[in-house]
């Protein structure tokens, strides 16, 4: 990213929750998949938010190899700008 002068933004999870909220989708053979929308934004904050997104766990690979989101980027999307978030386990979690 720093060799086409794109600056790494300071708040790694605002850039991830302005993408469209996560959704579940099922396909004609009953798998599902979770899309990633980056809705309008621009090209250099959805390649940080992509970026952000693997490294922080928000996004994982399926077995295909495509990106979806994780369990773990639903609730922290979920928790939007709160310091906390609930795991699906019911246990609280910081959200940094």
């Amino acid at each position: 990213m720093r060799q086409v002068g794109a600056s790494e933004p300071d708040e790694r999870g605002a850039i991830i929750r302005a993408f469209s909220a996560p959704i579940v989708c099922r396909q004609e053979k009953g798998s599902e998949h979770q899309p990633i929308n980056t809705g309008r934004l621009y090209a250099e904050d959805a390649a940080w938010g992509m970026i952000f997104g693997i490294e922080d766990g928000w996004f994982r690979y399926d077995r295909s190899g495509f990106l979806q989101w994780s369990e773990l980027g639903h609730e922290r999307y979920a928790a939007g700008e709160s310091m906390t978030y609930m795991e699906a386990s019911g246990q609280a979690a910081f959200a940094f």
